[in-house]
């Protein structure tokens, strides 16, 4: 149970990262557009 928490854990953590990264494109992308 305890590592399939950490394993969750660390996935939210990279997700997370990801999703920040996503974020930080769609911004750049938007001001090259506009």
């Amino acid at each position: 149970m305890y590592i399939f928490l950490t394993l969750r854990n660390q996935f939210s953590k990279f997700a997370g990262q990801k999703y920040n990264i996503f974020m930080e494109l769609q911004k750049t992308i938007k001001e090259i557009f506009l």
